[in-house]
């Protein structure tokens, strides 16, 4: 199924991408610095699932499809069909109201504290992605609007997980004493 629309912050993005770049880039001189392996290595890990932390929050977007919100949050994805979607606010970030008093808050479009210092300069880009999602709910067929039954993946599993791996390696080296803390 094709996307209709891609509902995101690209500021909040590209940060992410940046900073988790950032942090990458930071590794070979942790290494070349001189200092102990053993410091370098714990850096290193801590560096390492900061960085999927960062991979996590910046894949949050809301794609917008004829039959539906495809809504991919930090740690899971959820699948909105139009018939389960019954209304949404705006006032302090996106807020989907759906069948059987249930309320989603897409982490791409929530409050942000960023807007709120900034007096909601960016408020346009919430506002707008709330004019796309009425469009398409409006817009929609029937066989869309007859599927009611919302489907949700706590966990996704993305490329970046793997990042995670070593974390339990890294336990077991300290455990057995190989890496000093």
């Amino acid at each position: 199924m094709k996307p209709n629309a891609l509902l995101w912050r690209p500021s909040l993005a590209a940060f992410c991408a940046l900073t988790a770049c950032g942090f990458l880039a930071v590794t070979p001189f942790l290494w070349t610095s001189g200092g102990s392996a053993d410091d370098a290595l714990m850096v290193t890990s801590v560096l390492l699932a900061l960085c999927w932390l960062f991979v996590r929050i910046g894949r949050a977007r809301v794609v917008v499809r004829d039959g539906g919100l495809d809504v991919i949050d930090w740690w899971s994805r959820t699948w909105i069909p139009w018939g389960a979607y019954l209304r949404l606010e705006s006032e302090d970030g996106l807020v989907l109201f759906l069948r059987g008093d249930v309320e989603h808050c897409p982490a791409a479009l929530g409050g942000s504290l960023v807007e709120n210092m900034l007096s909601h300069r960016g408020k346009g880009r919430v506002l707008g992605a709330a004019k796309t999602i009425r469009a398409a709910s409006r817009e929609a067929s029937a066989e869309a609007r007859a599927d009611r039954h919302v489907t949700t993946r706590r966990w996704e599993f993305i490329p970046a997980d793997a990042l995670l791996g070593q974390l339990p390696f890294m336990g077991l080296l300290v455990l057995t004493g190989i890496v000093s803390m």
